[in-house]
């Protein structure tokens, strides 16, 4: 990720933007203490909320399945990323 100043950044926008539009995150601090912003493709930030959907959905499902008692959560472990199917189809034995 390549970071820019504020007063750089203004001055090389064509630069900001075309970084961002090849998948090269670009972060600008403004110098006055207030944070920074990150300028990214539309098709990165698409990807990236999309990731954070699937993550909330997982994230319930996780919590739906743990309050039904088809699982125990263990404050120590992360969540699965998927949940297990609690009524697996009967599997013939091998």
């Amino acid at each position: 990720m390549r970071i820019w100043n504020l007063l750089d950044a203004q001055e090389h926008l064509e630069d900001v933007v075309d970084g961002a539009l090849e998948h090269q995150p670009q972060r600008i601090e403004p110098g006055f203490g207030s944070g920074a912003v990150v300028v990214m493709s539309e098709e990165d930030y698409r990807v990236l909320t999309q990731q954070d959907l699937l993550a909330v959905k997982r994230s319930r499902s996780h919590a739906i399945a743990a309050a039904a008692g088809e699982i125990r959560i263990d404050p120590s472990e992360e969540p699965p990323h998927e949940v297990a199917n609690p009524n697996p189809p009967n599997l013939p034995d091998a």
